[in-house]
């Protein structure tokens, strides 16, 4: 797991490196390649080169599609405390779809990740009589679409690890905060 985040850490330099804008306000979709460098190791170990962006359908090994629709900052998650000073609620709606042949279990605190340049990983956070709609069986030809909450410090760049191996596909990095890489 911690090569896992040190990976993350240096594609999120490269795209704060690359990226003009540190506005979160716009959900602009800019397609970048999405698939893993060449490697003789296990492809379903290695990361995509450059981070997906907000709005980008992700197509991924063994029948995965995954979306990050939005990104809502500063969020107030119903049932939950307010966020500490120099923190915030930010919460991600995301589709994630079973293409594949394989059924598997999903449980998005242990699939998702979000990480800051500060080294940090946040964990999703639960909102009691809530589901986060991500949860739960993914038969072939299933469907989900929810909502992830994490608490995460403010004015940072944020970036969302999915940690594929443990439904069978790459370890795959979203940029949240800026949601976008530009081309260049």
């Amino acid at each position: 797991m911690v090569r896992t985040v040190t990976v993350v850490f240096g594609m999120l330099t490269l795209a704060v490196a690359c990226s003009s804008s540190h506005s979160s306000a716009a959900n602009t979709t800019t397609t970048t390649g999405g698939s893993a460098p060449s490697t003789t190791g296990n492809p379903n170990d290695t990361p995509n080169s450059i981070p997906y962006v907000v709005g980008e359908k992700i197509g991924l090994p063994n029948g995965w599609l995954v979306t990050v629709a939005a990104v809502h900052l500063h969020d107030s998650p119903s049932g939950v405390p307010a966020a500490p000073a120099g923190q915030q609620y930010v919460a991600i709606d995301l589709t994630m779809e079973n293409q594949g042949p394989g059924t598997y279990a999903v449980s998005a605190d242990r699939l998702f990740t979000l990480v800051d340049t500060s080294h940090h990983e946040h964990f999703v956070v639960g909102q009691p009589g809530t589901t986060n709609g991500i949860d739960g069986r993914y038969p072939p030809g299933t469907t989900h679409s929810g909502r992830l909450v994490f608490s995460a410090p403010t004015g940072e760049d944020l970036g969302l690890v999915l940690y594929g191996p443990r439904i069978g596909t790459q370890i795959s990095d979203f940029t949240i905060v800026p949601p976008t890489v530009s081309n260049t």
